[in-house]
């Protein structure tokens, strides 16, 4: 289903462009916006809630700012603000606990109730990101109406194979392997890139 990481396939030289300009990464940003979050909490207890929804919020709104920009694409709209992982997990348990049922997309083994796979072309044992219902019975994967189209199915296959990888290498600590990983996913377009990006994590 169309996702905004597709962002990062579909306008690669843009994405890399963009945030290379920028003084400090996504990371970086967080890392220091949770700090001074911490900070004040811990001088103002009191107003610990207030201040995590206003650091929540400017977390929310500055989501892929540097994308958005590259693409004239504007500010998030109130519609596109809210939400987020910790919602998905509160309906998640709700669900669990059953007292509701969600109809959510959540990432699941790629076996349907059939036992068939649920994005052919795809291992039993991947993980796929699919709509799901959630009751107190547990998660149940609703079947996938048509397959993804040819260049679609490419692209997912060769993340796939790049993930396997990726943990092959952590399993067996092999520079080589993860090197290998690296150099296969669609958006690392040099072997020599994809061995300095391993050799700088290690």
């Amino acid at each position: 289903m169309p996702n905004e990481y597709l962002y990062y396939y579909d306008f690669t030289r843009e994405a890399v462009a963009g945030i290379a300009a920028q003084e400090s990464t996504r990371g970086e940003f967080l890392l220091a916006q949770q700090a001074r979050f911490y900070e004040a909490a811990a001088a103002e207890p009191g107003r610990a809630g207030e201040l995590w929804r206003a650091t929540l919020a400017e977390r929310e709104a500055t989501y892929m700012a540097t994308e958005r920009e590259t693409q004239q694409a504007g500010e998030r709209t109130e519609e596109d603000l809210g939400g987020g992982y910790h919602e998905v997990a509160v309906d998640l348990m709700a669900a669990l606990l059953g007292g509701e049922e969600h109809r959510m997309i959540l990432d699941v083994a790629n076996t349907g109730a059939d036992g068939a796979p649920l994005v052919v072309g795809l291992p039993a044992d991947a993980v796929v990101e699919v709509p799901v219902r959630v009751d107190g019975e547990g998660v149940h994967p609703l079947p996938v109406v048509r397959p993804l189209e040819p260049a679609m199915h490419a692209r997912v296959q060769a993340v796939k194979a790049c993930e396997r990888l990726v943990i092959e290498a952590a399993r067996t600590r092999s520079p080589e392997t993860a090197w290998l990983a690296f150099g296969m996913h669609p958006l690392v377009d040099s072997a020599n890139v994809a061995r300095r990006l391993v050799d700088a994590y290690l």
